[in-house]
């Protein structure tokens, strides 16, 4: 290692793995010795280990880049070279990028090779991290050997006691969401879920933190999903004064396709709203996808530091709080 490569030369470790950076630094004379001593030694850098000590730095001295993998465990199709759906995969490869990470794509669900044949040539070319993108409901689990990896999950639905995970606090959502309605005089809101939520997702999780914090200083917090013709009933057959809905500027504009037009004074209130700064003015939560990527790669570097040092901790779980925008759609009542 590069310890035992120091000592024999008599310089300091430090010294040494500037040298093997070609590093400006060092005199051209001492990273010539470092060179010829490291071949006579057989000595290769560990790619992963100065990926990691850079911090970013772009060094083309190891003619090659430790590869990070985003892994789909259901077959879907690819866009651009990504799964589809995942429109933060370009900023995660840009990350990946300045911090000296490769990043591929692979998917485990296509049929053609076992899950246990994959990973194993994943091991043999030396990759260590592996990032889970998966959308199907429910969810296909992953069934190899996970031993030699770091697994983070990007928004899950289901979680695996081998995966650390990031997705967004749903629950902490719903009640900053809650308390919002209540502040400006709304006392019968309603949760509506639209087709894919509440038929491909019937489980998903803000249904089940709208039951649980609803009746919280409420009258009876009805929930529901469908169609917008069928929302539209439900709201006026629950006399709701609040509609709590995804509320993106997508799903109404779908609405006013089909010529929905809601009761005057209802109160709408997103969960997953357009980021403000498109200009779009529903009230409620946005979900910064982007912090999703940028807390990934963070944990990502952490977990490899880790196991690099020896020191491997049990799988993170972290959840990443909403952010209320205040738009136009709930207004305070008389």
């Amino acid at each position: 290692d590069q310890n035992t490569l120091a000592q024999v030369l008599g310089l300091s470790q430090s010294t040494v793995s500037r040298a093997l950076r070609g590093d400006p630094r060092i005199r051209p004379e001492t990273r010539a010795r470092v060179e010829t001593e490291s071949h006579r030694l057989g000595y290769r850098p560990d790619p992963w280990c100065a990926a990691l000590a850079r911090h970013g730095h772009r060094n083309d001295v190891l003619g090659e880049r430790p590869a990070l993998v985003v892994a789909t465990v259901s077959e879907m199709p690819m866009e651009a070279g990504r799964p589809a759906g995942f429109r933060e995969f370009g900023q995660l490869a840009a990350l990946a990028d300045k911090r000296g990470f490769g990043l591929e794509t692979i998917c485990l669900g296509h049929g053609r090779q076992t899950q246990e044949k994959i990973f194993g040539q994943l091991r043999r070319r030396a990759v260590r991290g592996i990032f889970i993108y998966e959308t199907q409901m429910p969810p296909r689990r992953i069934e190899a050997d996970l031993e030699g990896f770091e697994v983070v999950a990007l928004y899950p639905e289901e979680s695996d006691p081998r995966f650390s995970r990031l997705q967004f606090d749903h629950f902490g959502s719903i009640e900053r969401v809650l308390a919002e309605i209540a502040a400006r005089g709304y006392r019968r809101p309603g949760l509506w879920l639209d087709e894919l939520h509440d038929k491909v997702k019937g489980w998903y999780p803000w249904r089940a933190a709208f039951a649980f914090l609803g009746p919280l200083g409420f009258e009876a917090a009805p929930l529901a999903g469908g169609t917008p013709a069928e929302m539209l009933s439900w709201i006026k057959r629950e006399n709701l004064d609040c509609l709590v809905t995804f509320g993106s500027g997508k799903q109404r504009s779908a609405w006013a396709t089909e010529g929905i037009v809601l009761p005057r004074g209802l109160g709408i209130c997103g969960l997953d709203v357009d980021d403000p700064a498109q200009g779009k003015r529903v009230s409620g939560i946005v979900q910064r996808k982007g912090l999703i990527v940028e807390h990934a790669l963070w944990l990502m570097e952490t977990l490899l530091h880790q196991r690099l040092a020896g020191r491997r901790q049990p799988p993170a779980s972290i959840l990443l709080s909403g952010e209320w925008v205040e738009g136009e759609t709930l207004r305070p009542r008389a």
